[in-house]
């Protein structure tokens, strides 16, 4: 029993470690692609409409 105990507690740790690298290496990659600069970032969010615009339009017909 406490043999496959030991096996679970292993293999959780490395996918914990495994989901982590990546987690860091999925950002790094966005973050070295992104050119954009935080005001653009803003630019992009202010501009999209909000859930609650949209359902607004949705009870207007």
């Amino acid at each position: 029993m406490e043999c496959w105990q030991i096996i679970f507690l292993n293999l959780a740790i490395i996918g914990f470690i495994s989901q982590l690298f990546k987690y860091i290496l999925f950002f790094n990659r966005n973050l070295g692609s992104k050119k954009d600069s935080a005001k653009d970032l803003l630019e992009k969010i202010y501009s999209k409409p909000s859930s609650y615009e949209n359902y607004i339009r949705n009870l207007n017909f």
